[in-house]
């Protein structure tokens, strides 16, 4: 997944994105249209709070605020209101899918799965959210199921 991680990073900066890597520091790039958003990448759920606050201290809307983490149940986590999206993939859509989602029930240890919510689109409460199949694998090179993935989202404003 690093590998993945550094290479859409790369991309992203093309785009004059900026992004914290680990230093748990929230940014504001602008985007297409001149719109403000806030990238964080949340290493420790410890650590929201603060950048949260910073977020607000920054004046971004918590609408225009996105989180990116590698693992989706930290959503469950997230205090509604303050942030708008959330990005994540460490599912990978299920790359091994077995009949009846057995892999999330007896593979996953991770809450948000077992509640069916493992690829895609999903909201939990105001906050949208996207879990991305991937690219990778874990261990051996096998994807049953579940084709690899790169999602392209474009994210609008209601003020572009």
């Amino acid at each position: 997944d690093n590998k993945d991680r550094e290479w859409a990073l790369i991309g992203l900066e093309d785009l004059r994105t900026a992004f914290c890597r680990k230093e748990n520091i929230a940014y504001q790039s602008n985007l297409r249209r001149g719109i403000p958003r806030n990238y964080e990448y949340i290493d420790a759920l410890l650590k929201i709070e603060p950048q949260l606050e910073l977020c607000r201290e920054q004046n971004i809307p918590p609408e225009r605020r996105i989180v990116l983490q590698h693992n989706p149940d930290l959503i469950l986590s997230l205090p509604q209101g303050k942030v708008g999206y959330f990005l994540s993939g460490h599912f990978h859509g299920g790359q091994v899918w077995l009949p009846f989602g057995l892999e999330y029930t007896f593979l996953r240890q991770e809450r948000l799965c077992k509640m069916g919510i493992t690829r895609g689109v999903f909201r939990w409460g105001k906050i949208r959210g996207y879990i991305s199949r991937g690219l990778g694998c874990v261990f051996l090179p096998i994807r049953l199921g579940s084709r690899p993935e790169m999602a392209v989202l474009e994210l609008t404003s209601t003020e572009a």
